[in-house]
């Protein structure tokens, strides 16, 4: 009973302190910036209009990859995509013939090992 009081306890003060963060890190940060002679506006205006500039390049970067992609999946041929199935059915026989070579070579080495004492 105790243990569940102090988790229910932790949380609520975890809620506390995001709320007054949440709520009052705007009014420090003003504070702050007009206590040192800072003027808020400018530096905003100026990452504000950086943040445009990285997200419209961002999404020009974005758009050239799309119609990268859509240009190359309409040129996949139907022969292509059969080939390539093909060889994904082929994947586990060569899984088992591995495993097969090298239990043999295991077998052998082991029957080598016990003629020779």
């Amino acid at each position: 009973m105790r243990t569940i009081f102090k988790n229910i306890s932790l949380i609520l003060a975890l809620v506390v302190i995001v709320y007054l963060v949440a709520n009052y890190t705007g009014i420090a940060q003003t504070k702050v910036m007009d206590l040192l002679h800072i003027s808020g506006s400018s530096v905003q205006g100026a990452s504000t209009q950086r943040a445009q500039e990285v997200s419209q390049k961002m999404q020009s970067d974005v758009a050239g990859l799309a119609n990268e992609a859509m240009g190359q999946f309409l040129n996949i041929r139907v022969s292509d995509v059969i080939n390539g199935a093909s060889r994904l059915q082929k994947i586990p026989h060569d899984i088992n013939t591995v495993k097969e070579f090298a239990k043999e070579q295991l077998d052998s080495m082991v029957k080598s090992k016990k003629i020779l004492p």
